[in-house]
């Protein structure tokens, strides 16, 4: 199967990029998608056989820590990195007009003079900490699976439920008949194994009369000695 682990770190090292320094150079998100559609038509080429997965695992941590992680950097970059924070404050504004420094532009560079480290330094708490509240309350109350998606999942859910059901209780009901048919059968093979047995008695007692002798015709008891032979004995015949 193809390793997803390269994938994966280069399009999220690609995403950390771009959430995190997209405040030092706007142009940034551009790049990422040029790069990502030349990337996309080059994989093409690659024959990867797809499989289902539940959910990108470790990745998923990954993102929710990079989101975070990309606040405190931005809100440091504003901060202590780039004249931005400078352009929310008028004496600041008003003296960056009076040095003619890019009057059209804000400043590139902090003004420490104007803002000192422990104003930036309160600013920059007191915007992570918003910022973090708000990506908390963002991902707690946006659901993972949107809520039609669930819906249709369920009544899938209950139409399955109500399918198999159904299949199983049509399904018990053949068992019952396939049972009754079976004992019905039985019952009707034992019927008729009982009506062949008292034929076939009947026959035997008729086949036993037929064959038995008569008195009449009884056979004659045999005299002890062989046919043909006369008998050694000699009859004498007694005067009167």
């Amino acid at each position: 199967p193809h390793d997803t682990f390269a994938d994966y770190a280069d399009t999220l090292v690609q995403f950390g990029y771009v959430s995190q320094f997209t405040c030092v150079w706007p142009f940034i998100p551009v790049c990422a998608v040029i790069n990502n559609v030349f990337e996309v038509r080059s994989s093409a080429f690659q024959r990867v056989v797809p499989q289902r997965t539940s959910s990108m695992g470790s990745w998923n941590l990954f993102l929710r820590f990079n989101n975070i992680w990309a606040i405190f950097i931005n809100v440091a970059l504003i901060c202590y990195a780039s004249g931005l924070l400078e352009s929310f404050f008028p004496t600041c504004v008003q003296l960056q007009v009076s040095t003619d420094y890019a009057q059209h532009l804000p400043a590139m560079v902090p003004n420490f003079s104007c803002i000192a480290s422990s104003d930036r330094f309160a600013i920059f708490v007191v915007l992570e900490h918003v910022l973090v509240l708000v990506y908390v309350t963002l991902t707690l109350s946006i659901n993972a699976v949107p809520s039609s998606i669930k819906r249709i999942l369920k009544t899938k859910d209950r139409v399955l439920k109500e399918h198999f059901a159904a299949h199983v209780t049509t399904h018990d009901d053949d068992n019952d008949q396939r049972r009754r048919d079976l004992s019905h059968d039985h019952d009707d093979q034992a019927a008729k194994h009982a009506i062949l047995h008292d034929q076939l008695a009947a026959l035997l007692a008729d086949r036993r009369q037929c064959v038995a002798p008569s008195p009449r015709h009884a056979p004659p008891v045999a005299s002890g000695r062989r046919p043909g032979v006369k008998s050694p004995i000699k009859k004498f015949k007694v005067d009167p």
